[in-house]
């Protein structure tokens, strides 16, 4: 137990301190297994879904393991409420697989799209179950605009603006999803250009932003 100090503190630790982070994903690999397989409630007790959640969920970020963060968050909420996770699985109605397969599809139509025009970095993710279920405490599901996300990380933030009329140009874009925090930072300093198209019968938001931003 670390009573006096915070989840994000001890994950800080770990990873200053470890001379083997191979050794920190390994284990991450062994408690996704654990989640998975329901051992964790025959077995080692829901005591471990806390250690998870606040030690080596964080550590994942750190990390830059956003697969093992989202599988990890979305066990741990399966594990703990059953009930919301089915629920969510169902709004949602699409499985994980083609939920990836719908970002790798836009991901190369928009690099087909800025081929030759911005040099750009793209990457993409679905929303976690887990992430929509806290969002869902604030709005309706049909009002979550980023099931599906892109990010864009452009040089400067002329390019920002091009890759963002690139994007109006081939896609419908919802005006009261825009939000332009390049021009209008938030107040902790964050800058990126917001926009959510639709796509189908989905909707795909897009931060596009430079990598000083990022």
């Amino acid at each position: 137990n670390f009573p006096q100090l915070s989840a994000e503190t001890v994950s800080s630790l770990i990873l200053s301190t470890s001379s083997d982070l191979q050794t920190i994903m390994i284990q991450m690999a062994e408690l996704t297994d654990i989640l998975e397989s329901g051992g964790i409630e025959n077995k080692y007790g829901k005591r471990l879904i806390r250690v998870v959640k606040e030690i080596y969920v964080p550590l994942s970020l750190k990390l830059g393991l956003g697969r093992s963060n989202w599988q990890l968050e979305d066990d741990c909420f399966e594990m703990e409420n059953k009930n919301a996770f089915h629920k969510i699985r169902k709004l949602v109605n699409k499985t994980r697989e083609d939920r990836e397969e719908l970002i790798e599809k836009i991901k190369k139509e928009v690099t087909c799209l800025l081929k030759n025009k911005v040099a750009v970095q793209i990457s993409g993710r679905p929303k976690n179950f887990y992430a929509i279920h806290k969002k869902m405490k604030n709005v309706t599901f049909k009002n979550i605009h980023d099931l599906y996300g892109l990010r864009i990380i452009c040089n400067k933030d002329k390019e920002c603006y091009e890759v963002l009329g690139y994007v109006h140009s081939k896609y419908d874009f919802l005006p009261n999803a825009f939000d332009d925090y390049i021009a209008k930072p938030k107040k902790n300093g964050y800058k990126s250009i917001h926009t959510a198209v639709k796509y189908g019968k989905d909707i795909i938001e897009f931060q596009i932003r430079t990598w000083e931003q990022h």
